[in-house]
């Protein structure tokens, strides 16, 4: 399996959020129990004279972690790290457990952190906050040796989960969100 489908084999496990923003819990987990995020005041952007930001959300602390996470995942894939080391830091103990199961790294090299765009950013508290992005699921991890997508390119949706862990946010796990991404601009970032 390619390791830009690692994400989606990742939602497939972890359960499906609708568009209204209602969570479903991941398999496995008390459904009674998961929790409402509420809407959080959208960060104002503030661009370079040189760059422009991905996202309106470029500023928030969970999209700044959830970047990083992209990124560490990237540079794990590239060195071949079946451990994830980069990655480990932005990740909770669930998030590395998923991760290592799934994502490719004999086989894919990534040209850089694994494409998204945030649509939304929502808190259930200052500890947990949830990121309704657009990202590329496939085309953008390549054959490590040939540098060819090792896929056509496809997008999809999710929500992904940060929570404050040992003072620092970290991605804990994602869920199907079920919004049309056909909108949105989802934007490759080389290394």
């Amino acid at each position: 399996m390619a390791s830009a489908v690692a994400l989606s084999a990742l939602l497939v496990g972890c359960g499906t959020s609708d568009s209204g923003g209602e969570e479903a819990a991941p398999i496995g987990a008390d459904s009674s129990k998961a929790a409402q995020p509420t809407e959080s005041a959208s960060p104002k952007a503030s661009p370079s004279p040189s760059e422009r930001p991905l996202s309106r959300f470029e500023d928030d602390p969970a999209v700044q972690a959830l970047r990083d996470f992209a990124a560490a995942i990237g540079k794990s894939v590239n060195d071949g790290d079946p451990k994830l080391t980069a990655a480990n830091p932005w990740m909770t103990k669930a998030g590395r457990a998923r991760f290592r199961k799934i994502v490719d790294t004999k086989n894919a090299y990534y040209p850089g952190p694994l494409p998204f765009t945030p649509v939304r950013v929502t808190g259930t508290s200052d500890r947990r906050q949830v990121i309704r992005a657009c990202f590329q699921t496939d085309g953008w991890a390549q054959n490590r040796k040939t540098r060819i997508p090792l896929e056509k390119v496809t997008y999809e949706s999710a929500d992904f989960v940060v929570v404050k862990q040992r003072g620092r946010l970290r991605f804990k796990e994602a869920y199907e969100a079920n919004i049309d991404c056909s909108e949105v601009k989802v934007v490759g970032i080389p290394w």
